[in-house]
């Protein structure tokens, strides 16, 4: 209602009547002495009032439209709401396995979370189990083959798991599928891509059809993720490991599990809500959003909270809920309205088991992204420069 109100103030050109902030002059008050705002635009004349007056004078109404508009904006929306549930409900896992990022890529450790993780995706029954980012730091086929068997052996009982890790890719197709294990001899040389990959109990049977279904990382963090050009020295000289991702391909489909369709992210990707909508729009569309996260470099800084009320942001935006399954925290479900379902401590192992909701519609941001606010935005600026132009205009009388 403020912004709506400063919105009109600079429609009309104007602020209220009489002495600036600055009062009476330093000599002493004066009877119709100017306030900080200069003579003319607000504190008036013995001959009438300044340019500020006549302007509310003549359109006082502004300021109390915008805000009314404001606040009744809300009485627009569809009785039933922009989204309705879709599909059944879908049982699912969030694992939060809390390794330590100065031990995270040392051989023996690295087995030890895989090993933990499988046994965390054994111990549940839910339709899907989801891992953090990088929860494999190596790719799937080079998985030590007792755990491997494990994983299998679970998916095949009905059970997906989808999994964060580096996967190789020599380029990545428009499908957004590409391949599991290394390329062969003689092909381009291989990249390595910051991605998801979902083991079906079709695929772990050996009876499923069609490209493994995986995501790959779109929107990649430099330094960290991709090294900007002339700066390979840097990445050289800090040793970062999976410093050089190759980027993840628009358009890629959703995962199906369970008649809910899931779109992931993968970390700070849920920063750009105008990145996500895509995903939400077809016959196809994303039904449920998720989000795998390692972002254990932050410590126990304000980074966790922060990033789960970014997430929240998202389903807002979306209507969609969000699963989020991370290293050290923020491990949580989100409903299609920003509500905090269920979460896991930060800076603790565990296994969250929750039921979630899909739904399909689409909201506002969703069909129009981040236009109306930007438009705002800049309507704002213009209103802000003719009234600054209509002040100077006036002090110059």
């Amino acid at each position: 209602v403020a912004v709506a109100a400063l919105a009109g103030r600079a429609l009309a050109g104007a602020a209220p009547a009489g002495p600036g902030p600055a009062g009476p002059g330093p000599a002493g008050p004066e009877p119709a002495g100017p306030g900080l705002a200069g003579p003319g635009l607000a504190g008036g004349t013995p001959a009438g009032p300044g340019l500020a007056g006549r302007a509310l004078a003549a359109r006082p109404a502004v300021p109390a439209l915008a805000a009314a508009a404001l606040v009744l904006a809300p009485l627009a929306l569809p009785a039933g709401g922009w989204t309705a549930p879709s599909g059944p409900p879908l049982s699912v896992r969030l694992v939060q396995g809390n390794v330590a990022q100065d031990m995270k890529f040392v051989p023996e450790r690295t087995v030890a979370a895989m090993a933990d993780y499988a046994t965390r995706f054994e111990a549940g029954a839910a339709q899907l189990t989801v891992l953090p980012e990088t929860a494999w730091t190596l790719p799937w086929d080079r998985t030590p083959e007792e755990i491997a068997r494990r994983v299998l052996a679970h998916a095949a009982r009905g059970h997906a798991i989808a999994i964060g890790m580096p996967l190789w890719t020599d380029a990545v197709p428009a499908s957004g599928a590409g391949a599991a294990t290394a390329p062969g001899a003689g092909e381009a040389e291989p990249r390595i891509a910051n991605s998801v990959l979902m083991i079906t109990p079709a695929l772990a049977a050996g009876t499923g059809a069609g490209p493994v279904p995986r995501y790959d990382k779109r929107h990649l963090v430099p330094f960290g993720e991709f090294v900007p050009w002339g700066f390979g020295w840097f990445v050289d000289m800090m040793r970062i490991p999976l410093g050089d991702f190759a980027r993840g391909a628009d358009g890629q489909p959703p995962f199906e599990v369970g008649g809910q369709r899931i779109a992931f992210n993968v970390c700070y990707e849920d920063l750009f809500g105008e990145e996500l909508i895509g995903s939400l729009h077809g016959e196809r569309g994303a039904t449920v959003l998720a989000n795998v996260s390692n972002i254990a470099w932050f410590g126990r800084s304000h980074a966790l909270p922060q990033h789960l009320a970014i997430a929240r942001m998202r389903s807002l935006e979306t209507g969609r809920p969000m699963l989020r399954a991370t290293n050290t925290g923020t491990t949580a479900a989100i409903d299609g309205d920003g509500r905090v379902l269920a979460a896991l401590a930060p800076h603790e192992a565990g296994s969250l088991d929750v039921v979630v909701q899909g739904t399909t519609g689409l909201t506002p941001y969703a069909r129009l992204g981040n236009g109306p606010a930007l438009g705002a935005a800049l309507a704002l600026l213009a209103a802000a420069a003719v009234a600054a132009r209509r002040g100077g205009a006036g002090r110059t009388r």
